[in-house]
């Protein structure tokens, strides 16, 4: 017997109130819309400012070439992962303020090299497979969003014709991969 469906944590109702007036349901879907649009827009602010956990490896390891490296880059690099970039950035104030004696001293490009070979050393790669906690949290958003306005649950399943074929449920479902493939 499979295990009873629950309300997701966001408490969204299954049973949703159907509306009959024609004005009402305009005003729905707008704001259906513009919550969509909002998703959409936080989506990809957070993509901007967190980044994606795939490519800091790559940033760790692109950063130990430079530090490592004998003479200086010619060619300005692509940008290293948000939370290397905020590492680098705490360790340059604190070698300033040491440096200084100051609590407000101006970082300056030794502060900066310094602080990239620290965090060279002391920032391990990440093992496993990249959480994408910032997908997670906006296909729940999404889910929660499509369950309280269509009043139907938002469904995955794992096996497709006795095959691992992880997929969402057909009809309201669909929207979500669709949604983030765009």
């Amino acid at each position: 017997m499979p295990r009873p469906r629950t309300n997701d944590p966001l408490g969204v109702s299954d049973h949703p109130q159907c509306v009959d007036d024609p004005e009402r349901e305009i005003e729905l879907a707008e704001e259906f819309v513009k919550r969509l649009k909002f998703i959409h827009a936080s989506y990809l602010n957070a993509i901007e400012l967190v980044g994606d956990d795939v490519s800091f490896n790559n940033s760790l390891e692109r950063l130990r070439a430079a530090v490592t490296r004998s003479t200086p880059a010619r060619v300005r690099g692509d940008r290293v992962h948000p939370h290397i970039e905020l590492v680098i950035s705490r360790y340059a104030r604190r070698h300033a303020e040491q440096r200084t004696g100051k609590s407000n001293a101006d970082v300056t490009k030794e502060d900066i090299s310094f602080a990239a070979q620290h965090a060279v050393k002391t920032l391990a790669p990440r093992r496993g497979r990249p959480e994408a906690s910032v997908l997670r949290y906006h296909v729940e958003g999404l889910m929660a969003l499509l369950q309280e306005a269509s009043g139907k649950p938002v469904r995955a399943g794992r096996n497709r014709d006795n095959k691992y074929d992880p997929h969402f449920a057909d009809n309201v479902s669909d929207i979500i991969p669709n949604f983030f493939r765009s």
